[in-house]
């Protein structure tokens, strides 16, 4: 159902809406089968046709019923009630998240993605807890679109940061957001078996596992192996941006070292023929983001 500013409303809702007002007002539906979706009962047909009038002075055009093409459920000679109801970008995003519809395209994916980290920013998250029947429903499976590498870090709280609740991101998370055999396994299943449609590689703020990397080789060596292999990794993509050593302002070289590892980390995921495969026909998109602590803004590159 077309609502004000061109946004559609399920029919659920709307039928919702109207049962609310037939029952204020007391109008009855006329057949069994119209139990759910209210008519106009017994009201006058001067007193209907007043009511409508009135109704389309005050609407835009792009609510007239008359432009539908579906079938009426009303009887042919009786007037449609018609609601035309405002409603905010951020709870349209609310209403389509409970309504599981999801975008089919990485770039739809992408953008809801930026949509929710606004609303994480402004503190206006329409994620709510969930009820039991929706925990219920959690068992039935997952169907996320976006995959997130994260780094560990417990100031990056993935799902809060881009407004989304369970079973909507599949994230996996190590130190320093790496491509290891662990992540790519773990995102190789994403795409071939949930369909995934966007991969995000986010770095952030203040990077412990980067900022360690830029040790000297000796101090790395003297700490436990899998962090020596971690560590040295990160470096390896660090040393192809030799503009890092010469930046003498602590933020900006932070900023810099840890979009450089992103970058590296996408780089090697591409390498791997599961997602070469799929960015190549389209079905999946790659990218970096650097997430800003201080503010909670995700700045994709």
């Amino acid at each position: 159902v077309l609502l004000a500013d061109g946004v559609f409303m399920p029919c659920t809702t709307t039928r919702a809406l109207l049962v609310a007002h037939r029952r204020a007002t007391g109008l009855q539906p006329q057949h069994p089968a119209d139990a759910c979706v209210p008519t106009m009962g017994s009201a006058t047909r001067a007193t209907k046709r007043q009511k409508q009038q009135h109704l389309q002075e005050k609407i835009p055009a792009s609510c007239d019923p008359a432009e539908e093409d579906t079938p009426s459920v009303f009887s042919s000679d009786e007037e449609i009630p018609t609601i035309c109801i405002p409603i905010e970008e951020e709870v349209q995003a609310a209403v389509n998240n409970v309504n599981g519809e999801k975008p089919s395209r990485p770039d739809d994916v992408l953008a809801e993605l930026r949509a929710g980290n606004k609303r994480f920013v402004a503190g206006k998250s329409a994620i709510k807890p969930l009820s039991p029947s929706d925990k219920k429903a959690l068992t039935a499976g997952q169907t996320p679109t976006v995959a997130v590498l994260s780094c560990a870090d417990s100031r990056v709280p993935v799902e809060l940061v881009f407004d989304m609740g369970p079973g909507e991101i599949f994230v996996a998370r190590n130190a320093g957001n790496v491509y290891c055999p662990a992540t790519a396994a773990t995102l190789d299943y994403g795409v071939k078996n949930l369909g995934l449609k966007l991969i995000v590689v986010m770095g952030h703020q203040c990077c412990g596992a980067v900022n360690a990397a830029q040790l000297s080789a000796e101090q790395i060596a003297g700490l436990t192996p899998p962090l020596v292999d971690l560590l040295n990794g990160i470096k390896r993509g660090l040393s192809s941006n030799s503009v890092i050593a010469d930046i003498t302002d602590s933020k900006e070289k932070d900023q810099e070292a840890v979009i450089t590892n992103v970058k590296a980390q996408v780089a090697s995921m591409l390498d791997n023929p599961v997602i070469k495969e799929a960015t190549a026909e389209g079905m999946v998109k790659v990218v970096g983001a650097f997430y800003e602590i201080e503010t909670g803004v995700a700045h994709f590159l």
